[in-house]
């Protein structure tokens, strides 16, 4: 619930108890990736617009953890909340890539890659797939959230 209203209600409040929730598991995950860049999964140009905020980085940041923004999301592409596996990974197809001046601090670097939520995994499979073709030697991937569309 906490997540819904921060992300689509806009309500930094529920933003800062999410980011109470999550310190203490996300600072013990990322522990064991000391060496690794976080790297956020970015949302659309019109969802920041719309929303202001990116939720994943707000929590970072709440949670005082480094990040580094390599990705862009290259397409404004509709919500994937109602669509199933298929689709979803249809859609984010094409949706993301390296900024061209973070190619040369991707290459051969661990990257942890943070969502809020991991559904099917289409975001974070694409993004990674990116990430690993731009020079990045492992992608890992961690998400604050897991839905099952069952």
């Amino acid at each position: 619930m906490l997540l819904l209203r921060f992300k689509f209600g806009r309500d930094r409040r529920a933003g800062a108890d999410l980011a109470r929730l999550l310190e203490e598991p996300l600072r013990a995950v990322l522990s064991e990736a000391s060496e690794s860049l976080v790297v956020p999964v970015p949302v659309s140009s019109g969802t920041l617009k719309k929303r202001g905020f990116n939720q994943v980085e707000e929590v970072l940041t709440a949670c005082s953890v480094s990040y580094t923004g390599l990705l862009e999301r290259t397409g404004d592409k509709r919500h994937q909340v109602a669509l199933g596996a298929e689709e979803r990974a249809a859609l984010v197809h094409g949706q993301y890539s390296v900024r061209e001046d973070a190619r040369k601090v991707l290459s051969g670097r661990q990257v942890v890659l943070v969502d809020d939520v991991l559904t099917t995994g289409s975001t974070m499979g694409e993004a990674a797939r990116v990430l690993r073709e731009a020079g990045a030697a492992r992608v890992t991937g961690i998400a604050f959230f897991r839905e099952s569309l069952f």
